[in-house]
């Protein structure tokens, strides 16, 4: 039986630090700190460093530190035909809860785009597998 939403009871909030840097934005802005430019490719190579991914040394594992030229070729002139997107249906647990949803909430009302459970996420996890020819069946994990 699914449990009835009550925005009145406290929902707790924990904040981490980011899987990807290991630590918090102080120590980000720290680094930055001087420096003339803040972009995305030298925070990558600081954290290569630092944690040691794909380092052989000093220097990245395959003599390179990244593939961005190899990702900015143009699309072909004809298009690229992408498959339908996976959209599911609100059940009525996802219709209280956006019904309930307080007034200070911004944004177009949910659609499907997104799974709200973990059966949902499984199945769209598993058919973008499929369609990426990952041989995942996801739905089989416990």
């Amino acid at each position: 039986m699914k449990k009835s939403f009550n925005r009145r009871k406290f929902i707790k909030r924990n904040d981490f630090t980011s899987v990807f840097g290991g630590f918090g934005r102080r120590r980000t802005l720290l680094h930055f700190a001087g420096k003339k430019r803040f972009t995305m490719e030298t925070f990558y190579r600081w954290q290569r460093h630092r944690l040691g991914y794909l380092m052989d040394g000093d220097e990245p594992v395959t003599g390179r530190w990244n593939y961005d030229e190899d990702n900015r070729h143009a699309l072909p002139k004809g298009g690229v035909d992408f498959p339908e997107p996976i959209k599911d249906q609100l059940d009525d647990l996802d219709r209280e809860v956006i019904e309930n949803l307080p007034d200070s909430v911004v944004g177009a009302t949910p659609a499907g785009w997104w799974p709200t459970s973990r059966s949902g996420a499984l199945a769209r996890l598993t058919t973008s597998s499929r369609r990426s020819c990952l041989s995942l069946d996801l739905m089989k994990m416990p």
